[in-house]
């Protein structure tokens, strides 16, 4: 379905309405007063009647009180209409970016959702406002200046018909000619953001490897490229407001020299020839906003199309599914992993579990990954390939191979972030695609080996999985984790302060914080995905006999991804990966008898005896 920006707009359609109306009410009194101005003049002034000049003055005078208590009016409609419009628009982005795909996440790219939801929805806010405030003032003004002049003097006002015509063929031709620059404009200053973001996020290695002249020539390559369009954009658009002075002067122009001719033939009167020049000049004032306008609109327009491809990516089918449909499908998913059923259309009946074996925490069934256009650009392997095995719970599973041999795709796998192109994931016996994404994560926990703390305490990012955690949960998960001794050392404890991304702590204790974090949670599944890569052997050695301990007293499920074989040679399942595909299973020992990877891994790491 083609996505819209009607519904962020329509719930103000009641303050548009009161601005446009207001905007009306201004316009039909701003064009009365060149009337009065002739009559002024042609009865006042001519016939020296100063209680009439008074009196319309007086008149006049109301009239222009009138019309700014309107305007002040219908700005205030403007705002509340335009930042209510920005306000749920940008909600809508925000809600909709999160629930995406990674994979639609990453073909977009972050700086340009960044760009979308900032400045893009800012300038869609600032078009609904002047639409509003000015917009809609000019047509008013433009056609009720045309239309009166037409009662003052006819022939004459054909003249500023036609000046009116000329201008508007202009003005298209500019705006047709400006649209696709501006759409070039957005995307620059993506790229623009793009380099900045990388720049500053990799300061250290840029100054590490002395590459800030090389960095410094791409971000004034982007930003010249910025300007060259910015410039090309401007100097169209600078032609709006001198054909708009030169269009209007010459009707001024053609209105006194054929209005001079009717006044001395009697058909015209002086005070009519002014009312028409201020016609005039109301009219070259709305169209000198046009030309500021044209700007705003078209740089608007663009952004539209920016926001609205946002709006128009896909969800996953059961995040964009209804609460209340997905709220009685989880409820139902609970209850049958709860007694650990498997139902007859899920699994066939020489794969279901016979009684006397223990539960399954953790299943792959042939499960083979393609990246998106992989298939398409005949990559000669898969990511992942026709990987099985089982993993009982209360049980630790560690995954190893070389790098890009697919650890990481597997834990994608686990929590949906990728779809399996074949196979099956199966999570306490129930198939993963048959559960809510919210569902699904609330019952696996995974920390990365470049772990993201947010701004704040440590203790509101330990609660990030579990709100109402105590504070001995709190200081469990930090003995488990081997970051007790570190954060009791702070003078403020858990309450000491937290800066966006970690920044004030190391790596090692960036990585232990997020273990307690996924141990507050109290999820079924822990997965660490190479988490522990930045802790000297003693800490790691450390971390893995307590986990392991807590896992036992508390029925966790654990994974854990490491080159290490020290780290996981205990572990009660290892799956080795070699280039995607599935090379061994089973025990240290085991693997080492049979798995020749394993074996090289091992000795490459280990001395004699060790391995074995």
């Amino acid at each position: 379905m083609k996505a819209s920006l009607n519904p962020f707009f329509r719930p103000f359609l009641r303050e548009t309405s009161a601005g446009l109306f207001l905007k009306l009410v201004e316009a039909i009194l701003e064009l009365m007063l060149p009337i009065l101005l002739a009559q002024i003049i042609d009865i006042g002034i001519a016939g020296r009647d100063i209680p009439y000049i008074y009196g319309t003055g007086a008149r006049m005078l109301i009239l222009i009180v009138i019309g700014l208590i309107c305007a002040v009016l219908c700005q205030y409609c403007a705002a509340v209409a335009a930042q209510g419009f920005g306000h749920r628009l940008r909600t809508a982005l925000f809600r909709h970016i999160n629930r995406l795909s990674v994979s639609e996440q990453r073909r977009v790219g972050p700086g340009s959702l960044l760009n979308r939801v900032t400045s893009d929805v800012e300038r869609l806010q600032l078009a609904v406002s002047m639409i509003i405030r000015l917009g809609s003032r000019i047509p008013f003004v433009v056609i009720g200046a045309v239309v009166a002049s037409m009662f003052v003097d006819l022939p004459l006002s054909s003249v500023i018909l036609v000046g009116s015509v000329a201008f508007l063929a202009v003005a298209a031709v500019i705006v047709v000619s400006v649209f696709p620059i501006y759409s070039e404009l957005q995307k620059r200053l993506d790229r623009i953001r793009r380099v900045l973001r990388e720049s500053i996020s990799g300061v250290r290695v840029i100054r590490a490897f002395r590459r800030r002249d090389c960095r410094r020539e791409r971000f004034d390559a982007a930003v010249d490229e910025h300007e060259r369009s910015a410039l090309r954009a401007a100097r169209i658009s600078s032609f709006m407001q001198p054909s708009t002075q030169l269009i209007m002067n010459l009707a001024i122009c053609g209105i006194l020299w054929f209005g001079a001719g009717r006044v001395d033939s009697g058909n015209l009167t002086t005070g009519q020839i002014v009312a028409l020049i201020n016609y005039v000049l109301q009219i070259l004032v709305a169209l000198v906003l046009v030309a500021n306008l044209t700007v705003i609109f078209t740089r608007a327009a663009a952004s539209r199309e920016r926001v609205l491809e946002v709006l128009s990516l896909p969800i996953p089918s059961d995040i964009a599914s209804s609460g209340t449909e997905e709220t009685e499908a989880s409820d139902e998913l609970q209850i049958e992993m709860r007694g650990n059923v498997m139902k007859p259309d899920d699994v066939s009946a020489k794969d279901a579990i016979r009684p006397d074996e223990e539960p399954v925490a953790l299943e792959f069934r042939n499960v083979t990954l393609h990246y998106p256009g992989e298939r398409e650009e005949k990559a000669p392997r898969a990511a992942l390939s026709e990987i099985a095995f089982r993993v009982e719970k209360n049980r630790m599973l560690a995954v190893t191979g070389t790098t890009g041999s697919g650890k990481s795709s597997l834990v994608a796998l686990m929590l949906r972030l990728e779809e399996p192109t074949e196979g099956r994931i199966l999570i306490d016996g129930i198939d993963i695609a048959r559960i809510p994404r919210d569902e699904l994560r609330r019952r696996i926990s995974v920390v990365h080996q470049s772990p993201r703390l947010f701004a704040g305490t440590i203790e509101e990012n330990l609660r990030w999985g579990l709100p109402d955690a105590d504070e001995r949960e709190i200081e469990e998960a930090l003995r488990v984790a081997q970051a007790r001794e570190f954060v009791e050392k702070l003078p403020e404890g858990t309450k000491a302060r937290v800066e966006r991304g970690g920044r004030n702590f190391s790596g090692g204790q960036r990585q232990r914080l997020a273990i307690a974090r996924s141990l507050v949670k109290r999820s079924e599944l822990l997965v660490l995905d190479d988490s522990a890569s930045a802790l000297d052997y003693l800490t790691e050695s450390k971390l893995y006999r307590a986990l392991t301990r807590s896992s036992r007293a508390t029925g966790r499920t654990l994974v854990v991804i490491s080159q290490r074989i020290a780290a996981i040679r205990k572990a009660d399942y290892i799956l080795v990966l070699d280039e995607g595909r599935q090379v061994g299973f089973g025990t240290h020992d085991q693997l080492l008898a049979k798995s020749p990877e394993y074996k090289a891994i091992a000795e490459s790491q280990l001395f004699g005896k060790e391995a074995k």
